[in-house]
């Protein structure tokens, strides 16, 4: 073979090679716009407005009933009173009242 020749196959090679890089590409971004095109779907088929309107409730309602067990808790909490036990189960302190 002469030089001229395999330089001719190396280049042949390489487009070769190009090609298959670009089919790769194509069908890459084939599937991905049929991807984007798949998730603008399910975008759509959700009901903005009814989801809209379930935020204004619980925005509406969250602050309210937070507020409601903070207050709760506040008049439970000095009633209870969680012990802390020492190796032998005795009673070591109590967080409220001071040692047991």
């Amino acid at each position: 073979m002469t030089r001229k020749t395999i330089a001719d196959v190396d280049k042949e090679i390489n487009e070769g090679g190009a090609f298959v890089a670009k089919l790769r590409d194509n069908l890459r971004i084939r599937n991905l716009m049929n991807d984007i095109n798949d998730t603008q779907n399910q975008i759509d088929s959700y009901d903005m407005d009814e989801a809209a309107k379930a935020k204004r409730n619980f925005d509406e309602k969250y602050s309210v009933e937070k507020n409601r067990e903070t207050e709760m808790q506040s008049k439970v909490t000095p009633f209870m009173c969680f012990f802390k036990f020492n190796v032998l189960n005795e009673i070591k302190e109590c967080p409220y009242w001071g040692r047991a």
